[in-house]
């Protein structure tokens, strides 16, 4: 399930719920057949890329799916893309990732994409244990308090999510919106790609 464009009108909405919006990469955990794998949002297997995600104990269903972030955080405790780039490219094997949950599409056999996502937050509460490399994501009915403390800790921005909505599998829908704290700068655009969109990627010169 994907996100459109939110505003800071959203926050003040009492039918959404909110979270920080992460900055790492998406990825979907499978646990059956007594093991974990994870798939990046384009389907690509990417299990042992993290090797230190043993946390099969941690997740207390025998099968299910999750939906949740990659991310690596830095000394402050904020999730850094920089750091999450810097591990991939092996620059450095000390930073490790870790897995924030934040939706569940199946468990035990249970399909439960069209239950409320209030109810699948408390499924997750019930079913993952926050502990080594996994945790479950921080959320709030109160998301004018939550903007606050991501401006002050100069994060991305803000997730609401229609407290009510069902999971919609691959689609872009308004009951998720992401409310970005935007920078700006000036910069040359030297080119671009349109591979999945009318822009897809910028190369910039500062």
């Amino acid at each position: 399930m994907l996100a459109d464009l939110g505003n800071e009108h959203i926050l003040n909405n009492k039918k959404y719920i909110f979270e920080a919006k992460l900055d790492g990469i998406r990825a979907i955990c499978i646990k059956e057949n007594k093991k974990l794998r994870f798939f990046s949002r384009n389907g690509i297997d990417i299990t042992n890329q993290y090797p230190e995600f043993d946390f099969f104990k941690s997740i207390e269903a025998d099968n299910c799916a999750l939906d949740g972030e990659i991310v690596v955080y830095d000394e402050n405790g904020n999730p850094s893309f920089a750091l999450w780039q810097e591990r991939k490219e092996r620059k450095s094997s000390s930073l490790m990732a870790t897995y924030v949950v934040f939706d569940i599409l199946f468990a035990d056999g249970k399909d439960l994409t069209r239950i409320p996502l209030i109810k699948r937050k408390n499924i997750i509460e019930k079913i993952v244990k926050s502990g080594n490399r996994i945790q479950t994501s921080f959320w709030t009915e109160n998301g004018m308090a939550l903007w606050n403390v991501i401006q002050t800790r100069k994060l991305e921005g803000v997730i609401a999510k229609d407290a009510s909505s069902f999971y919609e599998i691959g689609k872009r829908s308004g009951s998720w919106l992401k409310i970005k704290i935007f920078k700006t700068i000036d910069c040359v655009v030297f080119g671009f790609t349109q591979e999945k969109r009318a822009v897809t990627s910028l190369t910039l010169g500062l």
